[in-house]
């Protein structure tokens, strides 16, 4: 992770807090939930609105698609928004049924 810590939109999370664990919200079809970021974004990054950020991760995964041993997992159903108090918080979604 550290190779990317300077790359422009990049947040390197040290932690996360669960604001709303998974489950169906409103009428989506396909379960979210939504953390609370705590860490360092890199310069000049901008994050909010109509991007779909991609989200790394490490073990444990959360229930996303498979990948192969070794590896890590990624997905970009997800959006960030940034509160006035500079809070960070990241909503993602799992996979819809095929």
């Amino acid at each position: 992770m550290e190779e990317w810590a300077d790359t422009r939109n990049t947040f390197i999370v040290e932690s996360a807090q669960v604001v709303r664990r998974w489950g169906i919200l409103g009428r989506a079809r396909t379960e979210s939930r939504t953390l609370r970021l705590h860490g360092a974004a890199a310069p000049s990054s901008s994050f909010g609105g109509a991007e779909q950020p991609y989200v790394l991760y490490d073990e444990p995964f959360p229930p996303i698609e498979p990948s192969d041993p070794g590896s890590r997992r990624a997905h970009n159903r997800s959006s960030i928004e940034i509160d006035e108090d500079g809070s960070v918080f990241l909503t993602e979604r799992l996979k819809g049924a095929a």
